[in-house]
């Protein structure tokens, strides 16, 4: 009896235990699911409100980020893309690219302070949670940041050797940088001077060379404090001012032809001492006055250039006009063989000109040394060779020198019927082959023909092959060719082959020289 309740108390005490197990664990449950509850990110959306068509540099821009009311903090990430932006942050006058910040529970404004510090259309001002359990977005898209027109001001005159101001209205500091940008040959810097109290700062600058278009230009660079308190840089305002033709100035074709002769000169009246000079150019008349003859030596880049002084100032001004020279359009023309005779000249041969004419080493003793043009009868002699040579022309004037040459060929092509030894042939009773030997010089369109009712293989060349057609046997055949000559006429020859009766066939012996006419 005993032992039964001893059972009964162990078996009450097991279960107890079992029932408090499975009521812990499941509470154990319960707090799991309702911390993954709370912990949850939500997600909400903002509205961003304000400038839509700020300047660079023009204080910072309040922007109105609105959202619903929230119990707790929510933290977000604001950034810009198109236009350079930095935002001002709660510590003091400081601005950072990125701001990392939060908006305190149960606002539903809160202020976005944005110094633009780069022109861009499309700008995008962005809002992005971070670390956060509010997953907050907010964009303003469309944003046109634009730099604030600065003008330069500036006299609208003045003449060659003045001082000029130019200067600008800006709020500036100590620190602002300053760029004056302009073309150093033609302005010489006298000072520079900023007023802060004025908000204006100014360069003072002398013109020194005349020039048909110039800009002056400046850039203002502006500041912010970065987040660990430095300076950082950026361009607030630029602007730029052109000044056209200030000045006298050369006038004159820019582009011309080497060997011409081209007319320059400068058109005021206050300019005098002139010296003329330039580059692949020779002074030809003028020189000291105010008009000036030249002739380009060379094709490609040139330029003519004057010193002078203006009015009764003391200093020196020069002139450079750039110029582009093409190759001369002289030409030395005429045949390229010489039958009976040829014409040669020089094309667009210069006024007040000389020419030496040269055939080769002095083939001709005497020629017309004082014409553009010459005629040259052919040397050529009767059981010669054609010559090969060289004509050269030699143009002078005070300024430059140039040499044309040309190949030319004396021919001695005239042919006639009795010069039939040049063709040479190895024949037989079924035919054989035949050639020209020497080749004319410069002949072409060959046509071969044959008797005995042999055929003829090809045309076209100066050698050909034949085929006989006979049953019988033949004594002699006559072949025949014609063709054109060097000089442009038709020269016929032939040759008579003793063809024996068998197939050994003869071979006639090549002349060496062809006979002329």
């Amino acid at each position: 009896m005993k032992k039964k309740n001893i059972f009964f108390v162990l078996l009450i005490c097991f279960i107890n235990s079992s029932c408090n197990k499975e009521e812990q664990t499941d509470e154990l449950q319960d707090k799991d699911f309702y911390s993954d509850v709370t912990t949850r990110a939500s997600y909400i959306s903002g509205t961003i409100t304000g400038e839509m068509n700020p300047y660079v540099s023009d204080g910072y821009y309040t922007y109105d980020l609105s959202i619903p009311i929230q119990k707790q903090s929510v933290g977000i990430r604001i950034s810009a893309v198109g236009g350079e932006a930095r935002f001002k942050t709660n510590y003091q006058e400081r601005f950072e690219s990125t701001w990392v910040t939060q908006i305190p529970a149960g606002k539903n404004h809160f202020p976005i302070n944005v110094l633009w510090t780069k022109a861009g259309s499309n700008s995008t001002l962005m809002v992005r949670p971070e670390k956060s359990t509010i997953e907050l977005t907010a964009d303003l898209r469309n944003i046109n940041v634009k730099m604030k027109p600065m003008p330069i001001n500036a006299p609208s005159t003045f003449e060659l050797g003045d001082t000029i101001t130019l200067w600008c209205n800006y709020s500036i500091n100590k620190d602002t940088g300053i760029k004056w940008t302009y073309d150093k040959n033609l302005f010489a810097e006298v000072s520079q001077s900023a007023s802060v109290t004025q908000s204006r700062f100014q360069i003072n600058l002398k013109s020194k060379q005349a020039f048909k278009n110039s800009d002056v230009g400046v850039e203002v660079h502006d500041f912010y404090i970065n987040s660990i308190g430095a300076k950082e840089y950026f361009m607030a305002r630029k602007s730029n001012i052109s000044f056209p033709n200030m000045g006298p100035q050369i006038d004159g074709y820019r582009n011309i032809e080497q060997y011409k002769e081209y007319i320059y000169s400068i058109n005021d009246s206050k300019a005098h001492t002139f010296y003329w000079t330039g580059k692949n150019i020779k002074i030809v008349s003028g020189q000291n006055s105010s008009t000036v003859t030249i002739v380009p030596t060379q094709p490609g880049n040139a330029s003519v250039k004057v010193s002078y002084k203006y009015k009764n100032q003391t200093d020196n001004f020069t002139n450079e006009l750039p110029l582009s020279v093409s190759k001369t359009s002289m030409q030395l023309i005429g045949p390229d063989v010489i039958c009976d005779n040829g014409t040669f000249s020089i094309k667009n041969f210069p006024t007040k000109a000389t020419v030496d004419w040269i055939v080769g080493n002095d083939l001709y003793s005497q020629l017309n040394q004082a014409s553009p043009a010459i005629t040259l009868n052919n040397l050529g002699t009767p059981g010669g060779s054609s010559i090969y040579t060289t004509l050269t022309a030699i143009v002078h004037t005070k300024e430059y020198t140039v040499q044309f040459s040309k190949p030319i060929t004396f021919n001695v092509s005239g042919i006639q019927e009795n010069d039939h030894d040049i063709i040479y042939g190895y024949l037989s009773q079924s035919g054989g082959e035949c050639g020209l030997n020497p080749i004319p010089e410069g002949a072409h369109d060959f046509h071969w023909s044959v008797d005995c009712d042999w055929e003829v293989d090809m045309q076209g060349y100066y050698f050909t092959t034949f085929s006989s057609r006979n049953s019988h046997e033949i004594e002699r055949v006559c072949v025949t060719v014609d063709f054109i000559n060097a000089c442009g006429t038709r020269t016929y020859i032939y040759n008579y082959f003793d063809i024996g009766s068998t197939n050994s066939g003869t071979y006639s012996t090549p002349k060496n020289s062809l006979s002329p006419k």
